[in-house]
């Protein structure tokens, strides 16, 4: 038992030897051995989420607003079953986007056949009252309920969706009110 962290990305081979009195009268050390042969993956994530109206990162807040989060991953293993979830914050205070008081989150289980590969989500909520707000995607790959690689970066505008809002007041030119003679 160990503190494997700083192997991530890395293989190891274990070696084998057998003593008898300090004398060595077996040993199993084949570089090249699969068997013997511990892979500490890395895997890595990333995103690009867009408005499925506009298909930029602009979106109107409406009472159904569709997000789709393009997500490519790297370095996860084949034959091996794992969730992505992806939630939506709030990128001035770094909180979950609420609806009907639960976070707006989307899980979506997979089994890649490469090592690296794409995923699509799609994030479907009511948006009225985000005028003004900027949302992020944040995502997390899970392998046995254990998050191994997350993406989760709020100034990252590629993951950003952009809820323009607009105000306007009209004053009177002569009078500076609302009110006009």
């Amino acid at each position: 038992t160990f503190d494997a962290s700083s192997l991530r990305g890395k293989e190891i081979v274990v070696f084998e030897t057998l003593l008898q009195d300090g004398i060595v009268v077996a040993s199993h050390e084949d570089i090249d051995d699969m068997d013997q042969t511990i892979e500490f993956f890395d895997p890595k994530v990333g995103t690009t989420a867009t408005d499925s109206d506009t298909g930029n990162h602009y979106s109107v807040a409406d009472e159904s607003v569709t997000i789709i989060d393009d997500i490519s991953y790297e370095n996860l293993l084949r034959g091996y079953t794992y969730e992505m979830v992806g939630t939506l914050m709030d990128a001035e205070s770094g909180e979950p986007i609420l609806n009907d008081g639960k976070p707006i989150e989307v899980r979506k289980e997979f089994e890649p056949n490469k090592a690296s590969g794409k995923l699509q989500m799609e994030f479907t909520f009511n948006a009225e009252g985000l005028e003004g707000k900027d949302i992020v995607v944040f995502e997390e790959v899970l392998f046995e309920g254990e998050v191994v690689a997350e993406h989760k970066d709020l100034t990252d505008i590629l993951q950003t969706i952009h809820f323009p809002g607009i105000k306007t007041k009209a004053l009177d030119s002569l009078t500076e009110d609302h009110i006009s003679y």
